[in-house]
């Protein structure tokens, strides 16, 4: 199913948080692949402390075997 994405952080959090659980990937483990420091880094984004960019949120897509799709309005 899509899930449109607006200019939401709660929204792009809860979505990631998704990502992450469907993926069956602990922070730990997505950090690793993420070469990040540790799962804290990986937790800030889930709860909203943090807003990922854009090249972020693709990369936490593409570990998670996610993909995204851009549609543009007609």
């Amino acid at each position: 199913a899509l899930t449109p994405i607006v200019n939401d952080e709660r929204a792009i959090s809860r979505l990631l948080e998704t990502l992450f659980d469907k993926a069956g990937l602990t922070y730990a483990e997505a950090a690793r692949r993420l070469h990040l420091a540790d799962s804290n880094s990986v937790r800030q984004y889930t709860h909203g402390r943090r807003s990922p960019s854009l090249k972020q949120f693709l990369r936490f897509a593409h570990v998670c075997g996610a993909k995204v799709l851009v549609e543009f309005p007609r």
